[in-house]
């Protein structure tokens, strides 16, 4: 029985061992992990800051735009909108009307002949 325990104690004994092989494999992966969680993290916190700055550009290069646009189509301070009254369709109506009638007549006149 001494033989049976003894050889189940080596066995034990090599498993223990291939499990700390095995941790310590795993403890350098995590090392390795740990280090490119915090180079993705810099690269992150820089894709932020170049972020940030295209969007200051962004709203830099609007504003810029928007003035340039006022400036363009800037209408003078002095200058007057008038009304023509002398154009107004509305006072034209009673001509409009005799116009009409002397089409119809005129009309009726080339049908006869």
């Amino acid at each position: 029985m001494s033989v049976e325990i003894h050889d189940k104690l080596i066995a034990l004994l090599s498993e223990v061992d291939g499990f700390k092989t095995k941790e310590g494999e795993l403890k350098a992966e995590k090392q390795r992990h740990l280090e490119l969680i915090s180079v993705s993290e810099g690269e992150v916190t820089r894709c932020n800051g170049e972020l940030d700055e295209v969007r200051e550009n962004q709203l830099r290069l609007r504003r810029e735009m928007d003035n340039l646009k006022e400036e363009l189509f800037a209408r003078p301070e002095d200058e007057v909108i008038i009304e023509d009254n002398a154009h107004n369709p509305s006072a034209d109506a009673p001509s409009e009307s005799e116009r009409h009638k002397s089409w119809k007549d005129r009309q009726r006149t080339l049908r006869t002949v």
